[in-house]
C-alpha cells in the first residue's frame, strides 16, 4: 500500500514539475506569430492581444479570436499553437458573391451583408433594382434576401452551369427576381418562388429554342401552365405550355 501511495506522489510531482516548467520557461515563450493574410498581419496581432514573450500555454486562444472577429471584414479565424513557441492564426476575408449597383459599386456577400470592393473588381454577376443607400457591413432588405438566395442556392445546387452564364440579377418590386443570360442574351422572369422547378422549366424552353430560326429575347417564368417567350424579330410571342 505505501508503495503504490510512493508511485502515486512521485508522480503527482512529476506532473506538478512538467507544468511548473511549461508555464514559467522560457523555453516556450512566444518567438513567432505568423498570420496568413500579410495585408492584414498587423491589425490582426494586434486585435488578437498575443504578444510576443508571453507563456505559449497561458495565451487565451478562444478570446483572441473573438478580439480578431470584431473586424467585420474578417469572416472566419483559426488559431493553433505550435511548439515551443510560435502561434499560427489563419483567417478568412469575407467575399462577395454579387456585385450590387446602387450608389456605386459594393459587394453583397452570400448572407447578404454588403462589403466594400477593394481593388480589381471581381467577374461576378452584377444586382440592379434594389434602390438603397449602403454602407459597409449592413445588408439588403430582408424580403429581397430571403428570395435572391433561395434562387442562387437552387441555381449553385442544381444548375451551376445555368448561373455561370448569368451577368445580372434584378429584382422589381412588382415582377421580383429576374436575371439576364448573357451568352444568350435573353432576359429572363423568375418571380419569387418555386425556384426549382422553374429552372427545371427553363432548361427545356432552352431546349426547345435550339430548333426556332428566330432567336428570343425575353422568358418569363412565373406562370403555373405556361412559358412567356418574346423574339427579337418583328414583335413575335408564344405562349409554351411546358
Amino acid at each position: 500500500m505505501k508503495k503504490y501511495l510512493l508511485i502515486g506522489t512521485v508522480l503527482v510531482l512529476l506532473i506538478l514539475g512538467c507544468a511548473i516548467f511549461c508555464l514559467f520557461s522560457p523555453y516556450f515563450d512566444i518567438r513567432e506569430i505568423y498570420v496568413n493574410d500579410v495585408e492584414k498581419r498587423d491589425s490582426v496581432i494586434k486585435d488578437s492581444g498575443i504578444r510576443a514573450g508571453e507563456n505559449i500555454f497561458l495565451v487565451n486562444l478562444r478570446k483572441a479570436k473573438k478580439s480578431i472577429l470584431q473586424d467585420r471584414e474578417i469572416e472566419t479565424v483559426d488559431l493553433k499553437r505550435c511548439l515551443p513557441s510560435k502561434i499560427q492564426i489563419h483567417i478568412g476575408l469575407k467575399h462577395p458573391s454579387l456585385i450590387l449597383v446602387s450608389d456605386g459599386l459594393w459587394g453583397v456577400t452570400h448572407e447578404g451583408e454588403i462589403i466594400e470592393i477593394k481593388g480589381a473588381i471581381p467577374n461576378l454577376p452584377i444586382l440592379t433594382g434594389i434602390t438603397i443607400k449602403p454602407q459597409p457591413h449592413t445588408f439588403i432588405p430582408d424580403t429581397i434576401k430571403k428570395i435572391l438566395f433561395a434562387l442562387l442556392d437552387t441555381m449553385e445546387t442544381y444548375y451551376p452551369h445555368l448561373f455561370e452564364q448569368i451577368s445580372e440579377f434584378n429584382w422589381d418590386k412588382k415582377s421580383g427576381m429576374g436575371f439576364f443570360l448573357k451568352d444568350k442574351d435573353i432576359s429572363v422572369k423568375i418571380g419569387n418562388e418555386n425556384f426549382d422547378r422553374r429552372l427545371a422549366r427553363l432548361e427545356r424552353v432552352l431546349a426547345e429554342l435550339q430548333n426556332e430560326t428566330k432567336k428570343p429575347n425575353y422568358i418569363d417564368l412565373r406562370y403555373k401552365s405556361q412559358v412567356i417567350v418574346r423574339f427579337r424579330e418583328g414583335k413575335g410571342e408564344s405562349l409554351w405550355k411546358i
